[in-house]
C-alpha cells in the first residue's frame, strides 16, 4: 500500500513515465499518450499539489495547453493522472497535440449524461430505431462514412465485437453513415460490416449531435440517456466490457 508524507494511504505512486522522458520528443509524447492516457474512462483528476479535482476542471486546465495529464501508477484498477505544467523547453507540437486531445475528450465528456437528440433511424434493411424501440436496452452507434480511412479499417474488429456479444438481446449495434443507402449497398457488397446501417444521417451527425471527427462511437441507455463517447475501438471495447460486467 502506498503511503502518504502525513501517512494517510493513498492508492497512487510516482508516474508510470517520467516527465522528462515524456518531453523528450513528440513521439515520446504520442507513445505515452497511447499508451498511458485514457481521459475519456473514469479516473481521478488532480492538480498540481494532487488535490482532487472534477474531471471537468481538469480537462479545462488541459484545453490550455499549459498541462500535461501525467499518469500515476496506482495499487487498484482505478486511474490518477495530475496536472503537470508543460515547460517552456517543451515542443510546440507537443503542446498543440495536448490541446487537440483535450479538446475532443472535452466534447466527448460534455455529451455524457445527455438525451440523445430526437430520432428515428430506419436501416437498410428496414428495421426501425427509436426511443420506444431501444427502451430497456443499450444502443451502440458508430458514426462513419464511406471514405474515412480509420472508419473502415475498424470494421473487423468491430465485427468481432458484434460475434462476442451475439447472445445480448440487449446490445443493439447501429451505424449512421453520412452517405446515402445506395452507395453504402455498394459498399457492403464489398467491405464486411455486421452493424445495421442507416443512410443520408449528415444532418443529425453535424447539426443535432455536432460530430466532427470520425468514427465517433456513443453508447446510449434504454432511456436515450448518452453514457460514453469514444473515439475509436479500442475505447469502445473497454467501455463495453465494464457496462456488461456490471449488468451481469
Amino acid at each position: 500500500m502506498l503511503v502518504s508524507s502525513c501517512g494517510d494511504e493513498k492508492k497512487y505512486g510516482e508516474p508510470v513515465v517520467k516527465p522528462e522522458t515524456i518531453f523528450k520528443s513528440s513521439m515520446n509524447y504520442l507513445v505515452y499518450n497511447d499508451r498511458f492516457v485514457k481521459l475519456w474512462d473514469d479516473f481521478t483528476a488532480m492538480n498540481e499539489s494532487q488535490a482532487v479535482i472534477s474531471k471537468k476542471t481538469f480537462l479545462q486546465q488541459l484545453t490550455t495547453g499549459k498541462y500535461l495529464p501525467l499518469r500515476l501508477s496506482s495499487d487498484d484498477s482505478s486511474d490518477y493522472y495530475q496536472l503537470y505544467k508543460i515547460p517552456d523547453t517543451a515542443d510546440s507540437e507537443i503542446v498543440m497535440a495536448v490541446k487537440r486531445y483535450a479538446e475532443i475528450d472535452q466534447e466527448f465528456f460534455g455529451m455524457e449524461g445527455k438525451q440523445l437528440p430526437a430520432f428515428e433511424f430506419t436501416d437498410l434493411n428496414g428495421n426501425v430505431y427509436n426511443k420506444e424501440s431501444i427502451k430497456g436496452k443499450t444502443l451502440v452507434l458508430k458514426c462513419w462514412f464511406i471514405n474515412c480511412v480509420p472508419c473502415v479499417k475498424e470494421m473487423p474488429a468491430l465485427n468481432q465485437m458484434v460475434k462476442q456479444y451475439s447472445n445480448r438481446n440487449d446490445l443493439l449495434f447501429v451505424s449512421l453513415a453520412l452517405d446515402s443507402p445506395d452507395k453504402l449497398k455498394a459498399f457492403l457488397t464489398k467491405t464486411k460490416f455486421d452493424y445495421a446501417v442507416v443512410g443520408d444521417q449528415e444532418d443529425y451527425l453535424a447539426r443535432k449531435l455536432k460530430i466532427n471527427g470520425y468514427p465517433t462511437h456513443l453508447v446510449v441507455d434504454g432511456d436515450g440517456k448518452i453514457l460514453k463517447v469514444v473515439s475509436n475501438h479500442k475505447e469502445l471495447e473497454i467501455i463495453l466490457k465494464k457496462l456488461t460486467r456490471k449488468a451481469v
